[in-house]
């Protein structure tokens, strides 16, 4: 019967729910799919930066990603291009000309149904396992919208507190347990959590 419900759930779940198991993570986004994911990028990038600017970015669409060492490089000859010397430009510039590392983050919708039944299947039970109370989970629906094909990419994680520590590993993405992200190291506490209980599943 767990096995029935499983496979009525749109999308790609992880059988570990049922069975103690998990399925193949989804494939990576296709450079078609990217292309399809980036479609949120103006609107995203827009309403981080942007508030009562000089001008608008409605006209700003993605270009194409730009390896981290060409970055600065490629902003300054967008924003020369431009005519302008100002952060407006520059605000045009990063909508156009993201970072590589943007990519990264773009999720498919497959592979954001298959994060979220980690999520529900395999990290929040490990969390409370361990002592942690992380908040109800949203539903698969919206949480596929509070991530915006993975640029703002909810977890559970988000929910433990404001400790420095913790906030400074969720904004570097969950990297490496142990390590000092943005010269705050983390709290030996939350490094054996992310140790056993990895923020992400294997394989996005």
């Amino acid at each position: 019967m767990c096995g029935a419900a499983a496979l009525a759930i749109a999308g790609v779940l992880l059988l570990s729910a049922c069975t103690g198991t998990s399925i193949p993570a989804p494939p990576a986004p296709t450079e078609s799919q990217i292309d399809s994911l980036m479609t949120v990028w103006p609107g995203y990038e827009a309403n981080i930066i942007r508030s009562g600017a000089a001008f608008t970015l409605e006209g700003a669409s993605f270009v194409r990603f730009v390896p981290d060492a060409a970055w600065y490089q490629t902003m300054t000859r967008c924003t020369a291009a431009l005519g302008r010397t100002t952060v407006d430009a520059n605000d045009i510039c990063l909508i156009e000309y993201p970072p590589e590392s943007v990519r990264d983050r773009l999720k498919t919708p497959r592979q954001l149904d298959y994060i979220y039944s980690y999520y529900v299947g395999e990290l929040v039970p490990c969390m409370r396992a361990r002592g942690y109370a992380p908040s109800k989970l949203p539903t698969r629906s919206s949480f596929h919208t509070l991530s915006r094909n993975g640029l703002t990419l909810w977890s559970p994680y988000a929910t433990l507190g404001s400790d420095a520590g913790e906030l400074a590993a969720l904004q570097a993405g969950f990297g490496s347990a142990g390590a000092a992200i943005g010269g705050t190291a983390l709290p030996p506490r939350l490094v054996a959590l992310v140790s056993q209980c990895p923020a992400l599943p294997a394989g996005v």
